[in-house]
């Protein structure tokens, strides 16, 4: 999968259980899997493990609650990929002694659970994701548990640090909807600024220019616009070659930007209305009716109607199946298929 393919991953505890099923499955996919974990003996099994399906990895001895083995996990993944494009903060422990009656509980008890499930999370973000930013973004996935948001029974530290693993998690980004709204509205404005486009054309066509000369501004008008399209095209398939989510709304952002400030220059700039004209002078609109049967006299008639027909269903088609599924049926990137 392209999304994933070259790209770089950090997997805490990822030498065993949902750690290394994940570190398999992106792998399989193409992406460079740096696995860590305190224990040597497993580490080596799962490296050979991974290395003898294919997958590129690289394996690092690491105690999650030190700040330090963090920041040397970091420096050899640098080293020797170049870039780090997701973390998976996974490894955990049960409690252990921070189980049971709160009496019972020691401090150290406490501490230890605290420090690795909580802390080792805190130091996992705090020394990764500046290098995630710097490669333009990507992932992090912090492993909570269904206990921290009901808890268990005698859960103790566990319940806690699982809560605080999931709200930690969320402090670190902006609320959802404040993404959501961005992308929809740059959504809203590309297409508004299509329609601009179109409106300020066919204004053009029948205020400024006589009545014979319509066809051809309309034609002009469409061929520009076909023209334009085709180009967006090729410039957003160069755009999105590397591409990500977030380079998408990225773009599409962008795009917004650009077709609004392109808008607000053209009515700016736009020619006044005659004002010539006056109402005697604009002859009645013809009825539906009337306009087909004109349409109908006219050379080619059906021959239009089919290339109309068929240019609708083409246009409809590449956004209903090319750019959703070509990537899966003709095995085309992003990029290829905008």
């Amino acid at each position: 999968m392209e999304l994933f393919s070259g790209k770089t991953v950090v997997i805490s505890g990822g030498a065993e259980g949902i750690g290394f099923a994940v570190a398999q499955a992106v792998g399989r996919e193409g992406m460079n899997v740096v696995i860590t974990d305190i224990s040597t003996e497993t580490l080596a099994h799962a490296q050979a493990s991974l290395s003898d399906q294919g997958i590129t990895v690289l394996a690092l001895t690491a105690d999650v609650r030190k700040e330090a083995d963090w920041q040397r996990v970091v420096e050899a993944t640098i080293a020797q990929f170049g870039a780090i494009h997701g973390l998976m903060n996974n490894a955990g422990v049960g409690g252990g002694g921070s189980s049971g009656p709160i009496e019972e509980h020691s401090a150290e008890d406490w501490r230890w659970t605290i420090d690795v499930n909580l802390m080792g999370v805190v130091f996992g973000m705090k020394t990764v994701v500046p290098h995630i930013k710097a490669a333009g973004g990507g992932w992090i996935v912090n492993v909570a548990s269904m206990a921290g948001m009901s808890g268990f029974p005698f859960g103790g530290a566990y319940n806690a640090t699982k809560l605080a693993v999931a709200g930690q998690g969320e402090s670190g980004m902006l609320p959802a909807w404040v993404g959501q709204l961005a992308a929809g509205l740059s959504f809203l404005l590309v297409g508004a600024g299509a329609h601009v486009v179109q409106t300020a054309g066919l204004a053009l066509a029948t205020d400024l220019t006589p009545e014979r000369s319509h066809p051809k501004v309309v034609g002009l008008m469409y061929v520009m616009l076909l023209l334009g399209m085709m180009g967006s095209a090729l410039v957003l398939g160069i755009l999105l070659q590397d591409f990500s989510p977030g380079r998408l709304v990225k773009v599409i952002q962008s795009v917004a930007l650009l077709v609004i400030a392109l808008n607000f220059i053209s009515v700016w700039k736009q020619e006044p209305r005659s004002r010539v004209r006056s109402a005697t002078q604009i002859p009645p609109d013809a009825t539906f009716s009337e306009s087909w049967s004109h349409f109908c006299a006219g050379e080619d008639a059906i021959r239009r109607l089919l290339l109309v027909g068929l240019g609708t269903m083409a246009f409809g088609m590449a956004d209903v199946l090319l750019e959703p599924f070509g990537g899966h049926v003709l095995n085309l990137s992003v990029s290829a298929t905008t």
